[in-house]
Protein backbone atom coordinates (compact mmCIF):
# COMPACT_ATOMS: atom_id res chain seq x y z
CA UNK A 1 0.00 0.00 0.00
CA UNK A 2 2.83 2.41 0.83
CA UNK A 3 4.37 1.77 -2.58
CA UNK A 4 1.06 2.66 -4.25
CA UNK A 5 0.90 5.89 -2.25
CA UNK A 6 4.51 6.77 -3.15
CA UNK A 7 3.79 6.12 -6.84
CA UNK A 8 0.70 8.32 -6.69
CA UNK A 9 2.61 11.12 -4.97
CA UNK A 10 5.31 10.90 -7.65
CA UNK A 11 2.86 10.93 -10.56
CA UNK A 12 0.24 13.37 -9.27
CA UNK A 13 1.16 16.82 -8.00
CA UNK A 14 -2.35 17.31 -6.68
CA UNK A 15 -4.92 14.77 -5.58
CA UNK A 16 -8.29 16.48 -5.42
CA UNK A 17 -10.77 15.35 -2.79
CA UNK A 18 -14.49 15.71 -3.52
CA UNK A 19 -15.30 16.50 0.10
CA UNK A 20 -12.98 19.52 -0.17
CA UNK A 21 -13.74 20.40 -3.78
CA UNK A 22 -13.50 24.16 -3.36
CA UNK A 23 -10.09 23.97 -1.70
CA UNK A 24 -8.92 21.40 -4.27
CA UNK A 25 -10.06 23.57 -7.17
CA UNK A 26 -8.35 26.68 -5.82
CA UNK A 27 -5.12 24.69 -5.46
CA UNK A 28 -5.54 23.44 -9.04
CA UNK A 29 -6.24 27.01 -10.19
CA UNK A 30 -2.97 28.16 -8.65
CA UNK A 31 -0.99 25.31 -10.21
CA UNK A 32 -2.47 25.92 -13.65
CA UNK A 33 -2.27 29.75 -13.45
CA UNK A 34 -6.03 29.99 -14.00
CA UNK A 35 -8.53 32.53 -12.69
CA UNK A 36 -11.45 31.90 -10.35
CA UNK A 37 -13.73 32.18 -13.39
CA UNK A 38 -11.97 29.15 -14.87
CA UNK A 39 -12.99 26.88 -11.99
CA UNK A 40 -16.60 27.97 -11.35
CA UNK A 41 -18.93 24.99 -11.15
CA UNK A 42 -22.13 23.68 -9.72
CA UNK A 43 -23.07 20.13 -9.00
CA UNK A 44 -25.43 18.38 -11.43
CA UNK A 45 -28.84 18.14 -9.82
CA UNK A 46 -27.79 20.69 -7.18
CA UNK A 47 -30.24 21.01 -4.32
CA UNK A 48 -30.11 23.11 -1.21
CA UNK A 49 -28.98 21.01 1.75
CA UNK A 50 -32.40 21.39 3.37
CA UNK A 51 -33.97 19.73 0.29
CA UNK A 52 -31.80 16.62 0.53
CA UNK A 53 -33.27 13.89 2.74
CA UNK A 54 -31.06 12.86 5.63
CA UNK A 55 -30.28 9.12 5.84
CA UNK A 56 -28.27 8.60 8.99
CA UNK A 57 -26.10 5.50 9.13
CA UNK A 58 -25.62 3.33 12.15
CA UNK A 59 -22.19 2.85 13.69
CA UNK A 60 -22.31 -0.77 12.54
CA UNK A 61 -23.02 0.16 8.93
CA UNK A 62 -20.35 2.85 9.04
CA UNK A 63 -17.73 0.34 10.26
CA UNK A 64 -18.85 -2.19 7.64
CA UNK A 65 -18.46 0.36 4.84
CA UNK A 66 -14.96 1.25 6.05
CA UNK A 67 -13.95 -2.44 5.98
CA UNK A 68 -15.39 -2.97 2.50
CA UNK A 69 -13.61 0.11 1.20
CA UNK A 70 -10.36 -0.25 3.15
CA UNK A 71 -8.01 0.79 0.33
CA UNK A 72 -10.16 3.82 -0.47
CA UNK A 73 -10.18 4.78 3.21
CA UNK A 74 -6.37 4.56 3.43
CA UNK A 75 -5.92 6.63 0.25
CA UNK A 76 -8.48 9.18 1.39
CA UNK A 77 -6.90 9.58 4.82
CA UNK A 78 -3.41 9.96 3.40
CA UNK A 79 -4.24 12.41 0.62
CA UNK A 80 -6.58 14.38 2.86
CA UNK A 81 -3.63 14.98 5.20
CA UNK A 82 -1.44 15.95 2.22
CA UNK A 83 -4.11 18.35 0.94
CA UNK A 84 -4.54 20.07 4.31
CA UNK A 85 -0.78 20.29 4.82
CA UNK A 86 -0.56 22.20 1.51
CA UNK A 87 -3.49 24.41 2.47
CA UNK A 88 -2.08 25.29 5.90
CA UNK A 89 1.31 26.09 4.36
CA UNK A 90 -0.36 28.68 2.10
CA UNK A 91 -1.71 30.64 5.07
CA UNK A 92 -4.71 32.93 5.48
CA UNK A 93 -4.53 34.34 1.94
CA UNK A 94 -5.50 30.91 0.62
CA UNK A 95 -8.53 30.73 2.96
CA UNK A 96 -9.61 34.19 1.75
CA UNK A 97 -9.27 33.05 -1.87
CA UNK A 98 -11.43 29.99 -1.17
CA UNK A 99 -14.09 32.23 0.43
CA UNK A 100 -13.98 34.58 -2.56
CA UNK A 101 -14.38 31.55 -4.85
CA UNK A 102 -17.37 30.32 -2.83
CA UNK A 103 -19.05 33.73 -3.08
CA UNK A 104 -18.45 33.85 -6.84
CA UNK A 105 -19.67 30.27 -7.21
CA UNK A 106 -22.84 31.06 -5.23
CA UNK A 107 -23.60 34.02 -7.51
CA UNK A 108 -23.09 31.93 -10.64
CA UNK A 109 -25.10 29.01 -9.26
CA UNK A 110 -27.92 31.32 -8.17
CA UNK A 111 -28.07 32.97 -11.56
CA UNK A 112 -27.83 29.78 -13.60
CA UNK A 113 -30.31 27.78 -11.55
CA UNK A 114 -32.82 30.57 -11.16
CA UNK A 115 -32.43 32.65 -14.31
CA UNK A 116 -35.95 31.86 -15.52
CA UNK A 117 -37.47 32.86 -12.19
CA UNK A 118 -35.27 35.95 -12.03
CA UNK A 119 -36.28 36.98 -15.56
CA UNK A 120 -39.96 36.87 -14.50
CA UNK A 121 -39.18 38.96 -11.42
CA UNK A 122 -37.28 41.56 -13.46
CA UNK A 123 -40.27 41.98 -15.79
CA UNK A 124 -42.47 42.72 -12.77
CA UNK A 125 -40.05 45.14 -11.09
CA UNK A 126 -40.53 48.85 -11.45
CA UNK A 127 -38.96 49.97 -14.70
CA UNK A 128 -39.71 46.78 -16.63
CA UNK A 129 -37.18 44.53 -18.34
CA UNK A 130 -34.82 47.37 -19.37
CA UNK A 131 -34.21 48.81 -15.91
CA UNK A 132 -30.40 48.51 -16.08
CA UNK A 133 -30.14 45.16 -14.32
CA UNK A 134 -27.04 43.27 -15.49
CA UNK A 135 -26.76 39.64 -14.44
CA UNK A 136 -23.40 38.68 -12.92
CA UNK A 137 -22.96 35.95 -15.53
CA UNK A 138 -24.50 35.15 -18.87
CA UNK A 139 -26.52 32.29 -20.29
CA UNK A 140 -23.53 31.06 -22.31
CA UNK A 141 -21.55 30.42 -19.11
CA UNK A 142 -24.55 28.60 -17.62
CA UNK A 143 -24.76 26.39 -20.71
CA UNK A 144 -21.04 25.57 -20.50
CA UNK A 145 -21.34 24.68 -16.83
CA UNK A 146 -24.40 22.55 -17.55
CA UNK A 147 -22.70 20.63 -20.39
CA UNK A 148 -22.31 16.92 -19.51
CA UNK A 149 -18.73 16.02 -18.56
CA UNK A 150 -18.32 13.51 -21.40
CA UNK A 151 -19.44 16.04 -24.02
CA UNK A 152 -17.23 18.81 -22.60
CA UNK A 153 -14.25 16.44 -22.39
CA UNK A 154 -14.68 15.53 -26.06
CA UNK A 155 -14.83 19.21 -26.95
CA UNK A 156 -11.64 19.95 -24.99
CA UNK A 157 -9.82 17.01 -26.59
CA UNK A 158 -10.81 18.09 -30.07
CA UNK A 159 -9.88 21.76 -29.53
CA UNK A 160 -7.17 22.06 -26.86
CA UNK A 161 -5.61 25.11 -28.50
CA UNK A 162 -8.95 26.94 -28.32
CA UNK A 163 -9.33 26.04 -24.67
CA UNK A 164 -5.89 27.38 -23.83
CA UNK A 165 -6.84 30.67 -25.46
CA UNK A 166 -10.24 30.78 -23.68
CA UNK A 167 -12.12 30.63 -26.99
CA UNK A 168 -14.55 27.84 -26.18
Amino acid sequence: MQELIRDMETNFHLVMIAEFMDESLVLLKRQMCWTLDDIVYFEPGFQAKSDVPDHPTTDTLHAQLRRWNNVDVILYQHFSKVLWKKIHALGPAFREEVEEFRRKNAVVRGYCLHRERDARRRRHREGGPDDGYTPPVDSQLCEKIDTPVSEYSNLLRSRPDHYLRNEL
